[in-house]
């Protein structure tokens, strides 16, 4: 009965196009289920198939913000992250950054998010422009995490 179910599953998502909308009734019933345990007053406006990450996508609203959470096909919760204005994030989180080195980088994006490990991290997208040795622009990015109490985590990446 589980081989069926991950087959059934499995051409379930090869059928599906890279970032395609789809309704709650194409999605596995644990997706559904987990998402409305965890967001009970959320209301989802947009389901997509990551097909390059290999997860479900919800965007939704819930207590007057935008969210996206994320979920594997087998319906295990990944992650849920919202973007923040400045004003949003605790003092210790901008007391951390100022003396992270990246103070004088141009601060791109701020996002709240929160995982099974951790409860609630803000992540801190910075970027800075300079001249290679040939004369070109580059552009830099960095992606800083830090925990509410403003402990810096190495972290990276996985959107």
């Amino acid at each position: 009965m589980k081989n069926l179910k991950i087959i059934v599953l499995t051409l379930l998502i090869s059928t599906i196009t890279f970032g395609q909308r789809l309704k709650e009734s194409d999605l596995p019933v644990a997706v559904v289920e987990n998402f409305k345990k965890a967001h009970p007053q959320s209301h989802v406006y947009q389901w997509k198939w990551k097909d390059k990450k290999d997860r479900f996508e919800a965007k939704f609203i819930g207590d007057n913000s935008k969210y996206k959470s994320y979920f594997s096909a087998d319906g295990t919760w990944l992650r849920t992250k919202r973007d923040l204005k400045k004003t949003e994030v605790p003092q210790e989180v901008w007391k951390a950054y100022s003396n992270s080195g990246y103070a004088d980088w141009k601060i791109d994006d701020i996002e709240e998010i929160r995982t099974p490990e951790y409860p609630k991290i803000y992540e801190i997208e910075v970027e800075k422009k300079h001249k290679n040795n040939f004369g070109k622009t580059i552009k830099e990015e960095v992606y800083l995490y830090f925990l509410p109490s403003g402990e810096r985590l190495d972290m990276v990446k996985t959107n």
